[in-house]
């Protein structure tokens, strides 16, 4: 298991929650240099057959009602959550 299953894990965040797979996706490729949250959304979407704005929301949802942290909840929003992990991960 990796740092950012771990760390869903560690959140109560589990694979049946929808935008689980979506969110490790967009800290993948945040760490793999992609900046922009639009192109993130919409590389995740062609890769899983939805759209990009599917994806947003169910990432959206998965850092507001199961990520624990008032910080993460109420001041970052779903770029500047996965842009701190990926960050965060390759230190």
């Amino acid at each position: 298991m990796g740092f950012i299953e771990d760390f869903l894990h560690q959140n109560k965040v589990y694979p049946n929650i929808k935008g689980y797979d979506y969110f490790i996706d967009a800290v993948h490729q945040a760490e793999s240099g992609e900046k922009s949250m639009m192109k993130i959304y919409k590389n995740i979407a062609k890769k899983h057959d939805t759209t990009p704005l599917n994806v947003e929301r169910s990432i959206h949802y998965l850092i507001q009602t199961r990520i624990n942290g008032e910080v993460i909840k109420h001041h970052l929003n779903n770029g500047e959550v996965i842009l701190s992990l990926a960050r965060y991960k390759k230190i």
